[in-house]
């Protein structure tokens, strides 16, 4: 973790700015969707459906200005992105309290959207790829963790917070929270190699800074790469993998609350999240050492159907808790192999650009879950064929990454 000079290499500070941020950001947005759901349907009335396409509408817009965030990532500063990010977020946040009608709804959600990917995984993964080489599965590893902590700490609080307040007091102190929680830390700590040789740094100081680990930029250049077979097929599968994944995420608070209680909803939130830490940081290491990224993935897309199979059919906590545990353990994996798997087949010339465009196709997939899962819940009156098919899905997912042919040369 230290250069030649005994100094922190830096790339380990901007790690830990990206876990701070991904876990306010994912806290308070990624896994609050399925808690603040929940609370609009109790509150303002709105149906399963309804509050479900919200969702499906914060994913696919995520998606689509991620790829706004990796072009403003390229040309400035990243803390300017992060920045506008954590405002818009903080915003968002706070209006959702006011929301009343189904076009506020869905204005205050496409707005947060935008404020959520300009302060989550796309500038997070972009940076991290970009300082690191050699440890990139670790330090990618150790700042999404960051994901799964936000939810292990925010999401009881959340919950805990909307019941004692209400909606519109809570959501003000997410906004709050959210600001303060992303800016200042990213503020002093994020940097992009860019951003240092701009500094006029003698030849001795920024080899102090960019050591060993970070090594010239090769790779596949971004029109060859989505063009090609393996980038076509591989984004598929992560398309109806996440959709799945992110479906069930969605509801996978109100299925333990209708089917057991409230208390035991949170606390499957939290397992999830908890389980997703520490199996994220033991994928990181296994990776790094043992096993290729694409092999780790496969088995994980299939624990995954496993998972979901039984979170369809257990209606006893205990049983809930042990699907909870084992779709955690694929959930704290595959949202960091992806990227992984990007910057390995592609390398680092075109990432940005790259992870960005896929990450908008999978955000098509990430849409459709939560709002499939909602209108299947409607018509079927219950989660047991909701959480099925999308136990199929990851079925279809795993078999086409196993279809992908090898990744282009560079």
């Amino acid at each position: 973790m230290r250069d030649h000079t005994g100094s922190i290499y830096y790339g380990w500070k901007v790690v830990l700015a990206v876990f701070v941020m991904l876990m306010f950001s994912s806290g308070l947005g990624f896994y609050n969707l399925s808690v603040i759901m929940t609370a609009l349907i109790a509150e303002r009335g709105f149906s399963v459906t309804y509050a479900s396409s919200a969702i499906t509408l914060f994913f696919i817009t995520s998606g689509m200005s991620g790829l706004l965030a990796a072009n403003l990532m390229k040309k400035y500063d990243p803390r300017f992105t992060i920045t506008i990010g954590s405002i818009v977020g903080a915003f968002s946040l706070v209006a959702i309290g006011f929301i009343r009608e189904i076009w506020q709804l869905y204005t205050v959600y496409f707005i947060f959207a935008v404020g959520f990917s300009f302060s989550s995984l796309v500038p997070g993964t972009t940076l991290v790829a970009n300082w690191f080489n050699q440890k990139r599965a670790v330090a990618l590893s150790i700042a999404s963790t960051g994901l799964s902590v936000g939810g292990v700490i925010l999401i009881p609080l959340s919950a805990k917070m909307i019941h004692e307040m209400g909606l519109q007091k809570a959501t003000f102190w997410f906004g709050v929270i959210y600001f303060l929680g992303i800016f200042p830390i990213t503020a002093v700590f994020v940097r992009s190699e860019p951003a240092f040789l701009k500094m006029g740094m003698d030849g001795a100081a920024l080899k102090s800074d960019i050591n060993s680990d970070h090594q010239t930029q090769r790779g596949v250049p971004y029109k060859k790469a989505i063009a090609g077979r393996y980038f076509i097929i591989m984004i598929s599968s992560f398309i109806v993998i996440m959709m799945s994944q992110v479906g069930a995420i969605a509801h996978l608070f109100k299925v333990v609350n209708d089917r057991v209680s409230g208390e035991m909803a949170a606390t499957a939130i939290s397992v999830l999240a908890g389980v997703s830490v520490i199996s994220r940081l033991i994928g990181g290491w296994v990776v790094h050492r043992y096993i290729s990224i694409r092999s780790l993935i496969v088995a994980l897309m299939l624990l995954q159907a496993i998972a979901l199979t039984v979170l369809a059919f257990g209606t006893s906590g205990d049983i809930l808790i042990l699907g909870t545990v084992a779709f955690g353990m694929t959930m704290g994996n595959l949202l960091m192999l992806q990227p992984l798997l990007v910057a390995d087949s592609f390398g680092l010339r075109d990432y940005g650009r790259i992870y960005s465009f896929g990450w908008m196709l999978i955000s098509i997939g990430i849409a459709i879950g939560p709002g499939l899962m909602g209108v299947l819940h409607d018509l079927f009156h219950g989660y047991t064929i909701p959480f099925l098919s999308v136990s199929i899905l990851s079925l279809l997912g795993t078999f086409l990454l196993t279809s992908a042919d090898s990744p282009p040369d560079y």
